[in-house]
């Protein structure tokens, strides 16, 4: 830092914490270099001037091999008026230096005057006689099986080495970072994470504990992850991304989110928004309020106006909808006006490409977790009179409001139930006054059949197992909204699954599978729910 401090982290990078400073070193570190194979060991480079310091101690290179609390000078001492220390160090500036993987007692620095080199760890130093100019070396880096060195105005140079010739650099695992989270109805968390690094598994945590893990992610990307929470009321709860690698746990900055209890199934929704409650809804970004449209008085759902920039705004109905069986039934209603950027007239600016720019997208799940469009996003351009409204050639008024109809079977099965959301995405450039939403209306004729709403489990749910702590067996107790093909496993805090308790199909309702762990050793394990897309987890303790 800007202090002269150093500061190390243990966990891939998420969490730093400072180190002892030297003692009498206060001047700017101009670099700093890793050990190969000892993740304690670093070297801190300084380029302190010796000569007219006599008061001053001047080291060139300090090493550390306990993580920073104590350090070892590796450049011996200066006299004043002479060039070069007592183990052969030069007073130049130093930049950067690499530790031979195949001999780690060969050390290569780079300085102002060219490469400097010691055979023995550090004790004496000689000028390489590699036929390198003498120019400064800011950068040496291994590359296959050759030393790269990047000079200041001399170029870029290389030498190849007989003993780097099966050399693989050490796998550097990086933690995982937590670029946006949202919440669904029934308890639903999905966090959009880049996976920086190969992990073992990939999982989510909730206030600390982990809730979820996942399969092995192979590939640096990005993805979303989800996980499903018991949830009985309202409230709010810190989560974050959670890998796993080598037996090494590795986690994203947490944010904190609203989570929400699950509603019963219904056969129908409709709402005007004139009562201005907002209960049966999620609402990141949007609010239900009056005065929005001029001297129209009607409450309606809205976002902010205008907009913000770089991510989704998503206005979510919590109630959970039984999907009718006759198609005239299965049909979801709304009216709006979208304001909101344009795309560019390309000839790939269709809804699903990045020219599309900003868009407004109606979509539905099964699990609140993965959506599907109910039907093709649309902007400003959806209808001529929106497009003047957004260039401010006519007033926002309520004649500007259209109608919408959407068959729920062109994308659901009758009998799904499923959850719906209203969704504005904006890019990173450019915005406009935002989106309206009024007079929504989903299945409002399905009739309420013989297998009342009330009847239909309401949640897909994963209930503690009883007893708990236990030894050596215990029963765990799930419920299905739908038949679905289903697995119940057991895993480790590692992430290795230990046990199969059940796989294959179930039919909606309630259901219990046994777990025997006489073959385990005590302490904690995750239990894992699986159907379709939807994950559950929970803890238990085994205590012998």
């Amino acid at each position: 830092s800007n202090q002269y401090r150093l500061f190390v982290s243990e966990d891939g990078g998420l969490r730093f914490r400072p180190v002892e400073r030297p003692d009498g070193l206060a001047a700017p570190i101009t670099g700093l270099a890793t050990h190969p194979t000892d993740p304690a060991t670093a070297y801190a480079l300084f380029s302190i001037p010796a000569s007219g310091n006599p008061t001053i101690k001047s080291p060139k290179v300090l090493r550390t091999t306990d993580l920073g609390a104590t350090w070892e000078d590796l450049t011996g001492t200066f006299t004043d008026g002479e060039t070069l220390s007592s183990t052969g160090f030069p007073d130049v500036a130093i930049y950067d230096l690499l530790v031979m993987p195949f001999d780690t007692d060969l050390l290569w620095v780079g300085t102002e005057i060219g490469l400097f080199v010691s055979e023995d760890g550090g004790q004496t130093w000689q000028r390489a006689e590699t036929g390198l100019p003498a120019a400064a070396i800011w950068q040496l880096s291994i590359v296959d099986d050759q030393v790269v060195a990047a000079t200041h105005g001399r170029g870029v140079w290389s030498v190849t080495l007989p003993e780097l010739e099966d050399y693989a650099p050490p796998v550097v695992t990086r933690a995982p970072r937590l670029n946006a989270a949202s919440s669904s109805a029934g308890g639903t968390v999905s966090l959009d994470v880049s996976l920086r690094s190969p992990y073992d598994s990939v999982g989510v945590a909730v206030d600390s504990t982990v809730v979820s893990t996942g399969s092995g992610a192979t590939a640096v990307t990005d993805t979303t992850i989800a996980a499903t929470l018991s949830v009985d009321e309202v409230r709010e709860i810190e989560v974050a991304a959670v890998a796993y690698r080598d037996g090494r746990t590795f986690r994203s900055p947490s944010e904190t989110l609203t989570v929400y209890p699950p509603v019963a199934v219904q056969p129908g929704y409709a709402s005007d928004f004139d009562d201005l409650n907002g209960d049966d809804f999620i609402q990141d970004g949007f609010e239900i309020r009056r005065g929005v449209i001029g001297a129209f008085l009607n409450g309606v759902a809205t976002t902010e106006s205008p907009y913000p920039n770089g991510g989704s705004l998503v206005f979510q109905l919590r109630v959970p909808i039984l999907v009718a069986e006759a198609e005239a039934d299965a049909v979801l209603t709304y009216r709006d006006i979208a304001l909101v950027q344009p795309g560019d007239f390309t000839e790939d600016d269709v809804f699903g490409n990045p020219e599309f720019r900003d868009y407004v997208v109606v979509e539905g799940s099964t699990d609140g977790s993965t959506w599907t469009p109910l039907a093709d996003g649309y902007d400003t351009r959806f209808t001529d009179d929106w497009r003047q409204a957004f260039n401010g050639q006519i007033d926002l008024s309520e004649d500007l409001f259209v109608e919408h109809t959407i068959n729920l079977h062109d994308t659901f099965a009758p009998g799904d139930v499923v959850f719906v959301r209203f969704r504005l995405f904006a890019d990173d450039e450019g915005n406009g006054p935002g989106w309206i939403i009024d007079d929504l209306a989903v299945q409002p004729n399905a009739p309420v059949s013989s297998e009342a709403p009330g009847d239909v489990p309401q949640a897909f749910a994963l209930g503690q197992n009883y007893p708990n702590p236990f030894n050596p067996s215990t029963t765990i107790p799930f419920t299905l909204q739908q038949a679905a093909d289903v697995t119940v496993a057991i895993y480790d805090l590692r992430g290795r699954r230990v046990a199969t308790l059940a796989e294959g199909a179930y039919p909606a309702g309630t259901h219990e599978v046994a777990f025997d762990a006489s073959n385990l050793a005590s302490g904690v394990y995750l239990y894992r729910l699986e159907a379709g897309a939807q994950r559950l987890h929970k803890t238990m303790t085994l205590v012998k």
